[in-house]
């Protein structure tokens, strides 16, 4: 299916909140989490990784060794 020109021309001339709240419609409409899905999945990630380090399973990096090894 081809993109209708005037309809995109239409959209981009919405403000920057109307396109966002177009985008999170039509993220679901393909069945994605929306906004307050994915926070509560981050949160539970966040905890889980806290968890992790607080019982020793996981560990840190310093972030200036971190990016040298990055930079190469």
């Amino acid at each position: 299916m081809k993109t209708d020109a005037r309809l995109v021309r239409q959209l981009l001339e919405l403000g920057a909140l109307e396109r966002a709240e177009l985008i999170e419609v039509l993220q679901a409409s393909f069945g994605a989490p929306g906004v307050e899905g994915l926070d509560a999945a981050w949160g539970l990630e966040a905890e889980s990784r806290i968890d992790a380090y607080e019982t020793g399973a996981l560990g840190t990096v310093d972030a200036a060794d971190l990016l040298r090894k990055i930079a190469g």
